[in-house]
């Protein structure tokens, strides 16, 4: 609370999922709030939302649910990439077939198995996967690590040749499912190919089959797997389309900007 008395500034933006004392909230203004969780605890989004002037919300089913309630000033704002973390590496070689990045879940698991099938040379990055997967070598033996970030990131995907993205949160599966996480712009970022499932929002942001390939399901993954390692070209093509949809369209500067045109809008200079 110092730093805001001290400061006045014309705005305070927080990003949400954090907890913050409802007496401090009310002395702020304008206020404004950036949700960054899953749609399964909307309850705590909308518990605070009357405390902001103006808040955002990750996911579209959320916004539905806040206009729903009747707080007018929600609004959609998607993660967006920041280009100095993730770029292309011109003089990088592929050295893996396929990527993974994230935790254990049963989910991801039942995918990593069956990208294993297509491809042994795979780099699997995350948590718990030592501890639940201890009976299984073949994840064991492409298991590198439980976190990758900044450089060591940017660089695992620069040299992959398939990155894959299986959510692991979200209602329901393909467009049924609401929200994107932040590996939907930042592997196209780097110049690489993503294979990733798809949510409500995807097509808004990102063309399938031109800027990243998706899959529908478990069965289906394996198939479009083989079909982008197997089609360089193709693959390739996706991956420059990507690259330059991303850096035109979704860096931060957009942020910047929606969130300056709600300011205007919500706070009514």
């Amino acid at each position: 609370m110092r730093a805001y008395t001290e400061s006045s500034p014309d705005l305070v933006f927080l990003v949400r999922g954090l907890n913050f004392r409802v007496d401090i909230l009310k002395r702020i203004s304008p206020l404004f709030g950036w949700w960054v969780e899953h749609e399964g605890r909307i309850g705590e989004a909308l518990a605070e939302i009357a405390n902001f002037d103006g808040y955002f919300f990750m996911n579209e089913s959320c916004v539905d649910a806040a206009r729903e309630a009747g707080f007018a000033n929600a609004s959609y704002l998607a993660h967006a990439v920041d280009l100095q973390g993730f770029y292309p590496l011109p003089e990088s070689e592929k050295k893996y077939d396929i990527c993974f990045v994230g935790n254990w879940s049963a989910k991801r698991q039942l995918f990593v198995e069956a990208a294993l099938k297509v491809s042994p040379n795979l780099a699997l990055y995350g948590g718990k996967w030592l501890g639940k997967c201890w009976n299984k070598p073949s994840i064991i033996r492409c298991w590198k690590g439980s976190y990758v970030e900044g450089e060591d990131l940017n660089r695992l995907y620069n040299v992959s040749r398939v990155v894959l993205n299986v959510t692991n949160w979200g209602k329901g599966q393909g467009k049924s499912r609401s929200g994107m996480n932040m590996r939907v712009l930042e592997v196209p970022a780097t110049g690489s190919f993503l294979l990733t499932d798809e949510s409500k929002e995807l097509d808004s942001f990102l063309t399938p089959g031109v800027h990243v390939g998706i899959y529908n399901d478990l069965e289906d993954f394996p198939v479009m797997l083989r079909r982008y390692l197997e089609n360089q070209t193709e693959r390739e093509a996706i991956a420059v389309a990507g690259l330059s949809h991303v850096r035109e369209r979704h860096t931060y500067d957009h942020v910047a900007r929606e969130v300056i045109n709600r300011y205007r809008e919500w706070v009514k200079i």
